[in-house]
């Protein structure tokens, strides 16, 4: 309990200096920087990559255990060089004196086995820490001028972030990738980041990798889509919809079926529409900026509705529902009010100069 008030104490202090620290290519625990920023940034690249006809590639990382790979000689290097004084490192080499762990196999506990590396579990401190801890790989990445990222408007994109959810963008592919993955097996030996290649996947834009460059860096090369953050991501952005909507229609449609059958009643049944379903369609609604068909809206509809009344005839109005309790409603959520704010989210943090976030620069300007 005193440790992870230790904890909580070093990481509330590090809040206020991570988004200097913390280039704005990394969203993950940093304040006022979200995963929307991320997609929506991509998604600017890769229509800036269809529209001028680039020879590029997208790379999401998939890293072997990255919280748990970091090793502790390597967090501590790095925080001296962020600039962090001997007595905050002190206080972090405290929290990781002498750790043990036990595993538990068939019901029986082993001795204890010192730990040497990872983010402690359940550590208030260890997303903060392990932020840290890539900052160097991506700054590496930035300044490698070997390394070709996509120019968009006089700046350079390499690198989306979210704590090891790493997503690329490279150009001129052939040399990009020797040289990317030769930095990668560089910050290996550093820090303990191991690349799980055969996770990795890639999307290439009017590029046919090499046969040899494929048979070298075994990656999911022919996959038309690659998922980062929850989100679909396709060569045809036309199929952005079908990609990411179509699934979780599926998932809602089965999930609705099997709840039909459990003895809930009406308030019941409209507490899963506000903490299942709701959730699920509104990260698209704010990771996606398409339009959604007045239809899509109405099926949904149809589905909460028959879901609500157990597919017997409805006795009251769905709008009525969708008043608020004060009104005689349920305050049942309105799916399409829902899409028009997350719609209007990013306008408000485009307005705003104390928003910070590199998608705004490239609408912007």
């Amino acid at each position: 309990m005193w440790t992870k008030l230790f904890a909580s104490i070093l990481s509330k202090r590090l809040e206020s200096i991570f988004p200097e620290l913390i280039d704005l290519d990394q969203t993950g625990f940093v304040s006022n920087r979200q995963t929307q920023d991320n997609l929506r940034r991509t998604l600017q690249v890769m229509n800036h990559i269809t529209s001028e006809n680039i020879s590029a590639m997208l790379i999401s990382l998939d890293a072997q255990k990255a919280f748990d790979s970091v090793g502790w000689e390597y967090l501590f290097r790095v925080l001296a060089r962020f600039g962090f004084k001997d007595g905050f490192i002190k206080c972090i080499k405290v929290l990781y004196y002498s750790p043990t762990a036990r595993i538990r196999f068939n019901g029986h506990l082993s001795q204890n086995i010192c730990l040497k590396r990872g983010t402690r579990q359940g550590c208030p401190l260890s997303s903060s820490l392990f932020a840290l801890c890539i900052e160097p790989l991506a700054q590496a990445i930035r300044e490698n001028s070997e390394i070709k990222g996509i120019m968009i408007r006089g700046e350079e994109h390499k690198t989306c972030m979210f704590a090891d959810d790493v997503l690329l963008f490279i150009t001129n592919p052939e040399s990009s990738l020797f040289k990317l993955m030769a930095l990668l097996k560089v910050y290996n030996q550093y820090s303990g980041y191991k690349l799980n290649i055969q996770k990795t996947q890639s999307l290439t834009f009017n590029y046919t990798p090499l046969p040899e460059t494929k048979k070298k860096f075994n990656f999911k090369w022919d996959s038309p889509t690659i998922k980062y953050l929850g989100v679909n991501l396709t060569k045809d952005m036309s199929k952005l919809y079908e990609n990411n909507y179509g699934p979780i229609n599926k998932e809602i449609k089965s999930d609705m079926s099997r709840w039909s059958l459990l003895p809930l009643d009406m308030s019941n049944r409209i507490e899963i529409i506000k903490m299942n379903v709701l959730p699920r369609i509104l990260y698209l609604f704010q990771s996606l900026p398409l339009e959604i068909p007045q239809k899509q809206f109405d099926e949904w509809d149809r589905w909460i509705s028959r879901f609500i009344w157990n597919s017997r005839r409805p006795r009251v109005q769905y709008k009525t529902l969708q008043l608020k309790k004060e009104k005689g409603g349920r305050a049942l959520p309105c799916l399409q009010d829902y899409y028009y704010a997350a719609q209007l989210k990013p306008l408000v943090n485009w307005c705003s100069p104390n928003y910070e976030a590199k998608w705004k620069t490239m609408e912007i300007t």
